[in-house]
C-alpha cells in the first residue's frame, strides 16, 4: 500500500531545497532564511528570505474508503525582501528568484523516512512591489502535490 506523506514531512522537504538552492548566497553573507516563527532582528541591509508552506484541499480522484487516494495540491511561497534604496541588491534579487525558479522546477522532493515525494511544478515569479515597512518585494510561488489519503483500514 502506498503511504502518504504528513504536513510536516512535507515542509522539511520544501525547506531542505530552499536551503540547499540559498546555501552559497547564506554562506556570502548576501541572504538570511527566517525560519516561521523565529524570533529574530534579521539585519535589513541583506536580502531576507521569508517563506511559507501553504496546503491546498484534496483533489476529488480515486474513491475507495480510506484506502483511496487522491492528489493534494498546494504552494510554498518564497519571498524575497529587498531594502528599498539599493538596485544592487534589487538586482540580485531578480537572480535569486531565477536560481530558485530552476532549482524547483519540476524537482521530486525526498520525504525523508519513506518512498514518498512531493512533486513541485513549475515556480514563478511575482514584482510584489513596496512593503508595508518600505522594502521590495518579489515572490516566488512553487506550486506542489503530493498523494493524500491511503489510510489503513475502514
Amino acid at each position: 500500500m502506498m503511504q502518504t506523506p504528513d504536513l510536516f514531512s512535507v515542509r522539511v522537504a520544501l525547506e531542505s531545497a530552499l536551503f540547499a538552492a540559498l546555501t552559497a548566497e547564506q554562506a556570502a553573507g548576501n541572504v538570511i532564511i527566517i525560519q516561521p516563527g523565529e524570533d529574530l532582528k534579521p539585519d535589513l541591509k541583506k536580502i531576507q528570505v521569508i517563506h511559507s508552506v501553504n496546503p491546498g484541499k484534496v483533489m476529488d480522484g480515486e474513491l475507495g474508503g480510506r484506502l483511496g487516494i487522491c492528489p493534494r495540491v498546494g504552494v510554498y511561497t518564497v519571498t524575497l525582501s529587498i531594502p528599498s534604496n539599493d538596485t544592487t541588491k534589487l538586482a540580485k534579487g531578480w537572480t535569486l528568484c531565477s536560481l530558485l525558479e530552476t532549482s524547483f522546477y519540476r524537482l521530486d522532493l525526498p520525504v525523508s523516512g519513506s518512498d514518498c515525494k512531493v512533486m513541485c511544478d513549475e515556480p514563478y515569479t511575482t514584482n510584489v512591489g513596496e512593503t508595508d515597512d518600505k522594502r521590495l518585494a518579489l515572490s516566488v510561488s512553487i506550486p506542489w502535490w503530493i498523494w493524500a489519503g491511503g489510510h489503513e483500514g475502514e
